[in-house]
């Protein structure tokens, strides 16, 4: 199955991040920052591997993500 890739907009006290990554990258991100108890509602109210654009705002981060048919180019 080919990764499906999502436009993310990160912010949490660590930093912000904005690019698009795949479905799996974007977990790995959110795993890294967002408390576990956020992070699991966070998951089930985006379904990341249907959504196709959400918000999540958690206490001290947030995420705010859409679908995308196709990887960005590197030119």
């Amino acid at each position: 199955m080919p990764a499906r890739f999502i436009h993310v907009s990160f912010t949490s006290p660590a930093g912000s991040v904005e690019r698009t990554m795949t479905v799996e990258e974007t977990l790995n991100l959110m795993a890294r920052h967002a408390p576990i108890p956020e992070l699991l509602e966070a998951l089930i109210f985006l379904e990341m591997d249907r959504m196709a654009e959400g918000h999540y705002q958690g206490a001290n981060w947030s995420i705010t993500c859409r679908a995308v048919d196709v990887p960005p180019t590197t030119h």
